[in-house]
């Protein structure tokens, strides 16, 4: 049998302002009843690191429409695999950046240059975005609470979900998601 990699799952917008509702053990059980193995939860923002033997979308789908059947509402959910997430921190473009105002917008696709652009013209002040290949970093020196691009960054599109996690969160993402090493061995 193949080595199960290991993955993560960002849900966009649970448990933020007291709208979508989704306790954690609740989640995490969801996730062993879709064929997860050594699921763990990080914080309460709908970040989720486990194993799996299938398609990197298909649990995300699966999840999607449990959630939708089960809490009444629609979630969107963005898998990356622990490679993408050590690959994102290995070219991290804001190397002097606060992690706490270093943002990373995870996304379904790829921007096309003319979304990128928009987005860029939105930077003020001391703000920058780099646009990678599914993810959009920004630097937001003096915060990401006002800061208008942030907000236009993470909003979803018609086509494009989005979800953001700060540089910490995407540190200890990476982190959890790690090969132990007997998966080494």
């Amino acid at each position: 049998m193949a080595a199960r990699a290991r993955h993560v799952s960002l849900l966009r917008g649970i448990n933020v302002g007291g709208k979508h509702i989704v306790p954690m053990a609740w989640l995490r059980e969801a996730y062993d009843q879709l064929g997860c193995a050594d699921v763990t939860t990080y914080l309460q923002s709908g970040n989720v690191v486990f194993h799996r033997d299938r398609a990197p979308d298909e649990v995300g789908a699966e999840l999607s429409a449990v959630i939708e059947k089960e809490m009444g509402f629609a979630i969107a959910v963005l898998d990356r695999t622990h490679a993408e997430l050590a690959a994102l921190l290995a070219d991290d473009p804001f190397p002097d950046t606060d992690p706490s105002r270093h943002l990373v917008v995870f996304l379904s696709r790829a921007l096309d240059a003319a979304e990128s652009d928009d987005l860029a013209a939105l930077a003020t002040g001391r703000e920058s975005l780099v646009v990678g290949s599914r993810e959009l970093h920004l630097s937001c020196p003096d915060g990401i609470g006002r800061s208008k691009l942030a907000e236009a960054a993470s909003r979803k599109r018609k086509d494009v979900v989005a979800t953001a996690r700060n540089w910490r969160t995407v540190t200890q993402l990476c982190e959890l998601s790690a090969p132990t090493r007997q998966e080494n061995a």
